[in-house]
């Protein structure tokens, strides 16, 4: 399991197109119309700087779809019971 979560990682490296993990956790949060806030857990000014820019640049919608996607095939299936 291990070994397949480094694969996806990397496929979603390779897709990110120079945005941060930052930005795209962001963006992946904030797309769902369900969530109104994101709470950031900030302890200094260069963490709030680094939130603040993320939030200016998050990814596109196809690339966050993309590594949701990726992201989905490390879910196991739903058991049935």
């Amino acid at each position: 399991m291990v070994k397949r979560k480094l694969q996806a990682m990397e496929e979603i490296r390779t897709i990110l197109e120079g945005h941060s993990g930052l930005e795209l956790a962001l963006g992946f949060v904030l797309r769902h119309p369900e969530v109104s806030t994101a709470l950031c857990g900030i302890r200094s000014e260069e963490q709030l700087d680094s939130v603040m820019a993320a939030c200016q640049n998050l990814p596109e919608e196809s690339i966050l779809d993309r590594a949701g996607a990726i992201a989905r095939r490390l879910v196991p299936p739903e058991p049935y019971w």
